[in-house]
C-alpha cells in the first residue's frame, strides 16, 4: 500500500532506480489519494509513476482511484477493485 504526500517520494524514486524483484502476487494499492487528474502533480498515483513503471506490473495489479471517471463512479470502482482483492487469494500483508 503506497502512501501519498511528498515524505514517501525519495523512497519511491530510489526504488525505481534499482533493480525490483517481485513475482506476480504483487499488487499495489493506495492509502489515500487526491480527486484530481492522474497525470497532475497533486496525483499520488502520479508521484509514484515511476517506481509502477520499474515494477511493470500488469494493470490490474494496480488498484487505483480512477479519477478520470466522475466522483461517484470513481468511488464505486475503486470500492469494487478493493472488494475483488479482498475476496481473491491475495494475501495482504
Amino acid at each position: 500500500m503506497l502512501s501519498g504526500g511528498t515524505t514517501p517520494l525519495p523512497a519511491y524514486r530510489a526504488l525505481a532506480r534499482g533493480p525490483l524483484a517481485h513475482d506476480d502476487r504483487l499488487h499495489i494499492l493506495f492509502s489515500d489519494d487526491r480527486y484530481v487528474p492522474s497525470d497532475s502533480d497533486a496525483s499520488n498515483y502520479h508521484q509514484s509513476r515511476p517506481l509502477l513503471d520499474a515494477l511493470a506490473l500488469a494493470a490490474a495489479a494496480v488498484a487505483r482511484v480512477r479519477t478520470e471517471l466522475p466522483l461517484d463512479e470513481a468511488t464505486a470502482d475503486y470500492e469494487r477493485q478493493l472488494a475483488a482483492l479482498l475476496n481473491s487469494s491475495v494475501r495482504i500483508d
